[in-house]
């Protein structure tokens, strides 16, 4: 009781409460049959009808509300009940759901004092008849044949099928020995789902964790998915690699940023380097762009990576507080050559979503509430285009969180930055990779320049002699704020 007292205490100094005490409250304000309470005899007097969903999972104390509620209802009145639920699918004994208040309501015809007709849906309407039959076998031995209310135990009631038995099969099981042998066989199946003329495929699977291994192995194939939900705005590369640069930008103070931004893809220096460079960071980025010429133990290479990115961010340094920092990032970025970098096609979107995140924290040039950013990025998803057309729909446990909404995006340019070619591109183990094919490095450039609003691009071949090498050239007046770029590899 004591701890009961003071929990309320806290809950009047944060003027917040959790689920449970708004259940408490009800009950407390609605009073007793026997002393209802004014808040009561209103409510007496303005409901009629009460529909209880997932009702195998009500609680005591919510079942004490639903009592209380009906506790002035009569024979004839006209008011009525109507609870739906299937006790076979009870899992929040952990937040105090007691199955047996089903039970007990289905073998005594009535909830609280209203009398109720229990009716037995029995026949499935969402399954072929192969999985009902393999239900049908497989879970009597897993529930049990009896119902023990006080046990939580309930037992199997066979459904009916309403859709014939389809031509796959019935269900198999598979054991691997890993996270990416499976993900390897959830694709063979799929594929040959799609080549046996499948329109749509789903991966059912028992939380967003199960699908780490998948959805990589599923873009690796080429297999376009629609994932809702599922993959994580925060944990998308790309977005690291921008959070990064972000705060580079803004808290020159912040040595692992910058090491961040100069092992990045766009710019990519070996640990050698690094170590080099990271006694000039004490004072970020610019402090080390103008110390550039004198630092010693760089490498020629190293020291031409670094000197390139300096003319690269020199204009985004330049216009801190006189600009928004979702404007100087996603300049920055193209001018960096970000897009260039991207193997996954997700993190197009995911780059959209960030700037746009970006831009509703954004306060003066600065971001008001740097963790409350970090935050939202934890809790948002990547939206892809792939989800109009996808034909394989991963999916995992339903979540009864409301759906996260998107931000729109705005369509805005970059501030003439201008971007080199990269003289070549490096894994972020340190290794050499192979350098990005100047078409593709185009093309990704030119797509995402015009998604923001860039609609006058045209490739300019950059080697008169017809070599693979071009830049990629805005015409003037054609982005929305007037300012001209030219972006080259």
């Amino acid at each position: 009781m004591e701890a009961a007292a003071q929990l309320t205490v806290v809950f009047a100094a944060h003027g917040a409460v959790d689920f449970a005490q708004l259940t408490v409250a009800a009950l407390e304000a609605l009073g007793n049959p026997d002393a209802p309470s004014d808040v009561l005899l209103r409510l007496d007097l303005t409901i009629d009808h009460l529909l209880i969903d997932e009702f195998q999972d009500t609680s005591v104390a919510q079942f004490r509300l639903v009592e209380l509620l009906t506790a002035g209802w009569t024979l004839g009145d006209g008011r009525t009940i109507f609870a739906v639920g299937d006790p076979m699918q009870s899992i929040y004994k952990f937040r105090d759901a007691e199955v047996r208040l089903f039970l007990e309501a289905r073998a005594k015809g009535r909830i609280g004092t209203v009398p109720v007709q229990f009716i037995d849906l029995a026949r499935n309407f969402r399954s072929q008849g192969h999985l009902v039959a393999w239900a049908n076998r497989a879970f009597p031995r897993i529930l049990g044949e009896r119902n023990e209310p006080w046990r939580g135990a309930v037992a199997f009631a066979a459904a009916a099928e309403t859709h014939p038995a389809s031509g796959d099969g019935p269900p198999t099981l598979e054991v691997v020995g890993n996270r990416a042998d499976e993900a390897a066989r959830v694709v063979e199946h799929v594929n040959d789902a799609i080549a046996a003329g499948a329109r749509d495929v789903a991966i059912l699977v028992r939380a967003r964790g199960d699908l780490d291994e998948i959805l990589p192995a599923l873009r690796a194939a080429s297999v376009p998915f629609a994932a809702v939900e599922l993959d994580a705005l925060g944990m998308r590369q790309a977005v690291l690699d921008l959070l990064s640069l972000t705060h580079a930008l803004l808290q020159p103070a912040d040595r692992l940023a910058s090491f961040s931004v100069l092992r990045a893809p766009w710019c990519g220096l070996v640990l050698a380097d690094l170590c080099v460079v990271g006694k000039h960071l004490e004072y970020g980025l610019a402090n080390l762009f103008k110390r550039l010429d004198s630092i010693e133990g760089l490498s020629d290479d190293g020291r031409a990576r670094v000197a390139r990115i300096a003319n690269v961010l020199a204009p985004a340094f330049g216009e801190q507080g006189r600009v928004d920092i979702a404007d100087r990032v996603r300049g920055a970025w193209l001018a960096l050559g970000g897009p260039a970098t991207i193997d996954d096609a997700v993190d197009f979107p995911a780059v959209e979503d960030f700037l746009a995140l970006l831009r509703a924290h954004a306060a003066g040039g600065d971001i008001d509430d740097w963790q409350a950013l970090q935050d939202e990025l934890a809790v948002r998803f990547v939206t892809s285009a792939e989800e109009d057309s996808a034909g394989c729909r991963p999916n995992g446990c339903r979540d009864s969180r409301p759906a996260t909404e998107r931000i729109a995006t705005g369509r805005a340019a970059s501030r003439g930055h201008v971007a080199r070619r990269l003289p070549e591109r490096r894994s972020r183990n340190g290794g050499r990779s192979c350098p990005a094919s100047p078409r593709l490095a185009r093309h990704r450039v030119m797509r995402f320049a015009q998604g923001l609003g860039y609609d006058g691009f045209t490739a300019v071949p950059s080697d008169p002699a017809g070599g693979s090498d071009a830049a990629v050239e805005g015409a003037a007046g054609t982005c929305p704020l007037g300012h001209r770029a030219r972006i080259e590899f």
